[in-house]
């Protein structure tokens, strides 16, 4: 219940240190987000924009599976409205009010918390370095990676946190050298070498050939296998 008070203490911290940042520059409230385009050829896999947009269900479903896979890889985080279109599913509807107690076995890992707070942080920074702060984006940094652990389910998200924990673990005892990545584009979590920008782990959750979405892991040195859960 602690670790709750003090996740919930340090989010709005967060909060009050944007709204000061946009009180110096209100017009960054207000200003349209950019566009960003999938761009895919025949002959390359890495044709992706910088940052790709999550996409909707209905482009999603009819993507090839390696073009999937760099979209969880690339694509910047996602509101939870964006994640609700890409699984067909309104996750704004998901009540994370009892999150806490339903996936107590995260909540009071203290790997999960600390997680959570490096994702906000790391976002927080990015934002304000593009000066493209958006006000309602701190909660919904936390509210996204909940909603979707949430859609996935308990059972599963207990398989998947064991196999993810210690990866996850490894990167924040050494955050120079390794970047954590949250949910966006059929990817919950992700960890990057820091240097090369390359991921060395990924829990997704996402279609495969149309169906699913599955449950499953990438990691190095071969991050093109898939290791199923759910």
């Amino acid at each position: 219940m602690r670790d709750n008070l003090n996740f919930k203490v340090f989010l709005s911290s967060l909060i009050a240190i944007v709204m000061v940042f946009t009180a110096v520059s209100p017009s960054v409230l207000y200003a349209e987000e950019t566009v960003k385009e999938i761009s895919v050829t025949e002959n390359s896999e890495d044709t992706f924009s910088e940052e790709l947009q999550t996409p909707t269900y209905e482009e999603v479903i009819n993507l090839e599976n390696n073009e999937v896979e760099i979209i969880a890889e690339q694509a910047a985080p996602a509101t939870i409205e964006q994640l609700s279109e890409y699984y067909n599913t309104n996750l704004e509807n998901i009540n994370i009010d009892n999150f806490d107690e339903k996936f107590e076995f995260l909540t009071s890992d203290s790997v999960f918390n600390e997680m959570e707070e490096i994702i906000a942080i790391q976002e927080a920074e990015a934002q304000l370095s593009q000066d493209e702060v958006n006000a309602q984006w701190v909660p919904v940094v936390a509210a996204a990676l909940r909603a979707l652990t949430s859609k996935a389910g308990k059972k599963a998200m207990e398989k998947g946190w064991s196999v993810a924990r210690p990866h996850i673990e490894k990167a924040l005892k050494n955050l120079d050298n390794y970047v954590i990545d949250g949910p966006s584009g059929g990817r919950i979590i992700q960890v990057r070498n820091k240097k090369t920008k390359q991921p060395i782990f990924r829990l997704d959750y996402h279609y495969i050939d149309g169906k699913g979405p599955y449950l499953h892991y990438h990691v190095a040195p071969n991050m093109k296998k898939h290791h199923f859960i759910w």
